[in-house]
Protein backbone atom coordinates (compact mmCIF):
# COMPACT_ATOMS: atom_id res chain seq x y z
CA UNK A 1 0.00 0.00 0.00
CA UNK A 2 0.89 3.40 -0.90
CA UNK A 3 1.60 6.13 2.05
CA UNK A 4 -0.66 5.08 4.52
CA UNK A 5 -3.63 4.14 2.07
CA UNK A 6 -6.06 1.49 3.40
CA UNK A 7 -6.44 -1.70 1.15
CA UNK A 8 -9.86 -0.33 -0.18
CA UNK A 9 -8.51 2.86 -1.17
CA UNK A 10 -5.95 1.10 -3.05
CA UNK A 11 -8.48 -0.88 -4.45
CA UNK A 12 -10.96 1.19 -5.50
CA UNK A 13 -7.69 3.72 -7.52
CA UNK A 14 -6.75 0.73 -9.18
CA UNK A 15 -10.13 -0.39 -10.52
CA UNK A 16 -10.48 3.42 -11.23
CA UNK A 17 -7.31 3.62 -13.37
CA UNK A 18 -8.81 0.24 -15.07
CA UNK A 19 -11.92 1.37 -15.92
CA UNK A 20 -10.16 4.55 -17.75
CA UNK A 21 -8.02 2.28 -19.78
CA UNK A 22 -4.57 0.48 -20.05
CA UNK A 23 -2.48 3.95 -20.34
CA UNK A 24 -4.33 5.07 -16.72
CA UNK A 25 -3.48 1.89 -15.32
CA UNK A 26 0.20 1.95 -16.69
CA UNK A 27 0.80 5.53 -15.01
CA UNK A 28 -1.11 4.47 -12.38
CA UNK A 29 1.41 1.83 -11.37
CA UNK A 30 4.33 2.93 -12.55
CA UNK A 31 3.26 6.32 -9.77
CA UNK A 32 2.74 3.52 -7.18
CA UNK A 33 6.46 1.71 -8.00
CA UNK A 34 8.15 5.51 -8.23
CA UNK A 35 5.98 5.94 -4.35
CA UNK A 36 7.12 3.01 -3.35
CA UNK A 37 10.96 3.06 -4.15
CA UNK A 38 11.22 6.61 -2.84
CA UNK A 39 9.58 5.08 0.12
CA UNK A 40 12.48 2.72 0.59
CA UNK A 41 15.26 5.30 -0.12
CA UNK A 42 13.69 7.58 2.40
CA UNK A 43 13.83 4.96 4.38
CA UNK A 44 17.51 4.73 3.91
CA UNK A 45 18.89 7.61 4.14
CA UNK A 46 16.97 8.18 7.93
CA UNK A 47 18.50 4.53 9.22
CA UNK A 48 22.05 6.05 8.00
CA UNK A 49 21.76 9.65 9.81
CA UNK A 50 20.08 7.97 12.63
CA UNK A 51 23.07 5.08 12.95
CA UNK A 52 25.32 7.93 12.26
CA UNK A 53 24.14 9.87 15.42
CA UNK A 54 24.24 7.11 17.25
CA UNK A 55 27.75 6.24 16.43
CA UNK A 56 29.11 9.90 17.17
CA UNK A 57 27.10 9.44 20.93
CA UNK A 58 28.89 6.28 21.71
CA UNK A 59 32.27 7.41 20.78
CA UNK A 60 31.74 10.31 22.95
CA UNK A 61 30.56 7.68 25.42
CA UNK A 62 33.94 5.66 24.95
CA UNK A 63 36.16 8.81 25.03
CA UNK A 64 34.75 10.88 28.02
CA UNK A 65 34.91 7.09 29.83
CA UNK A 66 38.58 7.32 29.10
CA UNK A 67 39.22 10.54 30.55
CA UNK A 68 37.78 9.89 33.02
CA UNK A 69 39.28 6.62 34.03
CA UNK A 70 42.59 8.53 32.97
CA UNK A 71 42.21 11.21 35.75
CA UNK A 72 40.34 9.61 38.29
CA UNK A 73 40.82 5.91 38.04
CA UNK A 74 38.21 3.19 37.86
CA UNK A 75 34.77 4.63 36.80
CA UNK A 76 31.80 3.95 39.81
CA UNK A 77 28.76 1.89 38.06
CA UNK A 78 26.53 5.06 38.77
CA UNK A 79 28.41 7.28 36.94
CA UNK A 80 29.05 5.10 34.44
CA UNK A 81 25.05 4.48 34.37
CA UNK A 82 24.75 8.57 34.06
CA UNK A 83 27.70 8.68 31.09
CA UNK A 84 25.50 5.90 29.19
CA UNK A 85 22.60 7.52 29.77
CA UNK A 86 23.50 11.29 29.09
CA UNK A 87 22.56 12.95 25.51
CA UNK A 88 24.84 13.96 23.34
CA UNK A 89 25.03 17.86 24.73
CA UNK A 90 25.56 16.73 27.89
CA UNK A 91 28.61 14.33 26.93
CA UNK A 92 29.95 17.69 25.34
CA UNK A 93 29.97 19.53 28.40
CA UNK A 94 31.19 16.98 30.66
CA UNK A 95 33.69 16.36 28.28
CA UNK A 96 35.06 20.01 28.40
CA UNK A 97 34.53 19.77 31.90
CA UNK A 98 36.91 17.06 32.44
CA UNK A 99 39.84 19.54 32.23
CA UNK A 100 39.22 21.49 35.17
CA UNK A 101 36.94 19.08 37.42
CA UNK A 102 38.97 18.23 40.69
CA UNK A 103 37.01 15.21 41.13
CA UNK A 104 33.69 13.05 39.52
CA UNK A 105 31.28 15.05 41.82
CA UNK A 106 32.35 18.54 40.66
CA UNK A 107 32.49 17.18 36.79
CA UNK A 108 29.06 15.63 36.74
CA UNK A 109 27.20 19.18 38.53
Amino acid sequence: MERGWDADTHGQLHDLMAAVGPDAEEAYMTIAETLRAEGRVEGRVEGRVEGRAEGRVEGRVETLLQLLTLKFGPVPEPVLAAVRDASADQLQVWTARVLTADSLGQLLD
